[in-house]
């Protein structure tokens, strides 16, 4: 980087897949699967980060992805593959004490958008987009690390897949995480 005391990255990939062989319904076979099927996923992924003086950290990524099932035998053919949203987008900024006697001491705060996927291969069962807060506080005193991670800090109850009319699943509520780890 050349501003001191700041360390930046940016980085950029485009990808256009394709998979031959996927499993599709057999025609002949009830309850039975055939390797000829195909889908083809394109798409984006954009990062961006960036620290200052030790102290602010700043993370940011967003994913762009169209999917298709491009070869099938059933009605999937043309829709969006399962569990595989358009949009993700997540944000993150820490900030760690780097003086005093606090110093060692920091906190983060993120947020994590995932866009709305299907939960079957029909694309009859959506699942809705949803945001999620994250945080962190974590103290470093020589080799240890001792972190406390609070995912789904405002324990939002949101549905992460619904398969079918009587099959829903939940996401993942709040969950806190202490952890002390040392470095060598």
């Amino acid at each position: 980087s050349l501003v001191p005391g700041k360390c930046s990255l940016f980085a950029a990939a485009a990808y256009d897949q394709t998979q031959k062989n996927v499993l599709t319904a057999d025609p002949a076979h009830l309850f039975f699967s055939v390797q000829t099927g195909e889908v083809e996923v394109k798409g984006i992924e954009l990062e961006a980060v960036a620290r200052f003086n030790e102290t602010w950290s700043f993370n940011a990524a967003y994913t762009y992805t169209d999917s298709e099932v491009t070869k099938a035998t059933d009605a999937s053919l043309g829709k969006e593959l399962v569990q595989v949203p358009k949009q993700m987008l997540s944000a993150l900024v820490d900030y760690t004490q780097q003086e005093g006697s606090l110093a060692g001491l920091g906190g983060s705060l993120g947020m994590r958008y995932v866009g709305k996927s299907y939960g079957d291969s029909f694309n009859q069962f959506p699942a809705p987009s949803v945001v999620l807060w994250d945080a962190t506080v974590h103290y470093n005193l020589d080799k240890w690390v001792m972190q406390l991670n609070v995912a789904n800090l405002f324990d939002k109850e949101y549905l992460s897949r619904c398969s079918s009319t009587s099959q829903c699943f939940y996401g993942l509520r709040r969950a806190a995480n202490f952890t002390i780890t040392r470095k060598f």
